[in-house]
């Protein structure tokens, strides 16, 4: 079995936000938001969608199963005999379905060609232009409180104000067997992160990427973490 390192990357933090103070006087109010189905004709799962802004984006990780992803749940482990030649036959464990909660994590060239036919992985400048949809023109506004789950994380007061329900997954290093996906190891954050990549690299080794942390923090960044870390997923459609 192959493991895929964790990259450390130099620090290069783009954008921060939402750690400040919240209600200004003037700024647009906050619509309910509307959810909307969406079948992947691949293997038929079905994912929630909303209209945040002008962007359309899934309002779950994506769960489909590709070599280069991992569970962050499993909800059924299989075992099998494997010939590692010359040693003979080992047997091994290994996730044969994914649970439903938190989707599956993917390396980042994985994750470039993950998204669903009419959906892409979306790129640095689409993270901003969600960042600047939930700020409703409040430069103060807590975009982690409005985009983080109301469940799962290791601190309160979080409101899913777009239904965008990003949850704690965490990050994973990801290895990679002979039967597709791979399983997640080194697996940290779990309560405290939710981080999702981006399509836009940094070279050949880095690429940015979004988080959430339990401390208030909503970047987009490329501190620590390489290409063949184990993020969450989001599609936005084309």
């Amino acid at each position: 079995m192959t493991k895929q390192i964790l990259l450390f990357a130099p620090v290069l933090l783009l954008w921060a936000c939402g750690d400040s103070s919240s209600d200004s006087v003037g700024t647009s109010p906050i619509q309910a938001a509307e959810i909307i189905p969406f079948t992947d004709s691949r293997d038929g799962q079905v994912y929630k969608t909303v209209v945040i802004g002008s962007q359309t984006w899934m309002a779950e990780n994506l769960n489909y199963e590709t070599k280069g992803s991992c569970c962050v749940r499993c909800a059924e482990m299989k075992t099998v005999n494997v010939n590692y030649a010359p040693g003979g036959y080992f047997t091994q464990s290994y996730c044969a379905k994914c649970a439903e909660y938190g989707g599956r994590l993917y390396t980042w060239d994985v994750a470039t060609t993950a998204c669903p036919s009419g959906w892409h992985l979306p790129s640095q400048d689409e993270w901003s232009t969600l960042f600047n949809a939930v700020k409703l023109g409040d430069p103060l506004a807590h975009i982690d409180t409005r985009l983080k789950s109301t469940t799962d994380w290791n601190n309160y007061g979080n409101t899913d104000d777009f239904s965008f329900s990003a949850l704690p997954v965490g990050y994973s290093g990801i290895s990679v067997g002979p039967y597709g996906s791979g399983d997640c190891y080194n697996h940290e954050g779990t309560g405290d992160y939710a981080y999702f990549w981006s399509s836009t690299e940094v070279d050949n080794l880095t690429a940015y990427y979004m988080y959430l942390s339990k401390y208030g923090n909503a970047a987009i960044s490329t501190f620590d973490f390489g290409k063949s870390s184990g993020f969450s997923v989001r599609c936005v459609k084309d």
